[in-house]
Order: structure tokens, then C-alpha cells, then sequence
């Protein structure tokens, strides 16, 4: 998957999630069992998700962040590391605008490049 124009906030996330640089991300004690509780509360759900994995604990606490979802504190410190990794990914885009529309209500994501306006929130990490 490639990031473009027409890319979805779903795709997004998805690339964004499955770096690399979220392997050491730790899931530790009964966290799985937390992740789970929590993707009940997100828009975008991940259908047989392993909570055990840090990528899929980094999609979920994205959607967490832009989902303005109280979080404990250790996950919330989580989120905050798996933020600054995000804004250096934004800075690859060559400069580029993401924008992105985030509703729970209908579960419609938009992302598109540039421009704004019509009701179209830039996508804000930290």
C-alpha cells in the first residue's frame, strides 16, 4: 500500500501502524486485554486483530488520539512516543498536505491532499 492523494484515512493508519519502527513498542501485561476493551470504542475496527502486536496497539491508539479517547497513563505516554514517530513520518510527505475528515457518527474517513475547507479537519498528531 502507498500513500497518495486518494489514500483513505483507514489506508493511512494502516501504513502509519505497520512501521518498523513500532516493533519495540511494548504490549505488556494484560495490555491485550485493554486493546481489545478499546477497540470497541474506536471508528475503524481491526477484524481478528492479535493485541499482542505493537502495530496493531499503534493503529488503535492513533485512532485513540484522533478519537479524543481518555487513555491510563501508560498508554498515554505510549501514544505520545508513537506521535513523534508519526510527525516524522508527516515530514517525509515532502511538504505536502494530509487532511482528513474523522467522524464516528457514519464511520466515513476522507484524506485527501491540500486545499481544505467544506468542513475538512487537517490531520493534527500532536
Amino acid at each position: 500500500m502507498s500513500l497518495n492523494n486518494k489514500t483513505k484515512l483507514k489506508g493511512l493508519l494502516e501504513i502509519l501502524s505497520s512501521a518498523a519502527e513500532y516493533e519495540g513498542l511494548p504490549i505488556r501485561h494484560k495490555e491485550d486485554t485493554l486493546l481489545r476493551q478499546l477497540s470497541t470504542r474506536v471508528p475503524l475496527k481491526l477484524p481478528q486483530a492479535k493485541y499482542n502486536d505493537p502495530h496493531v496497539k499503534t493503529n488503535l491508539l492513533i485512532q485513540a488520539h484522533l478519537s479524543r479517547l481518555q487513555l491510563s497513563a501508560e498508554l498515554q505516554s505510549d501514544t505520545e512516543e508513537i506521535l513523534k514517530k508519526v510527525q516524522e513520518f508527516v515530514k517525509c510527505t515532502d511538504g505536502r498536505s494530509v487532511q482528513g475528515e474523522w467522524s464516528a457518527e457514519d464511520n466515513e474517513v476522507w484524506l485527501g491532499g491540500g486545499g481544505g475547507g467544506g468542513g475538512r479537519e487537517e490531520l493534527c498528531v500532536g
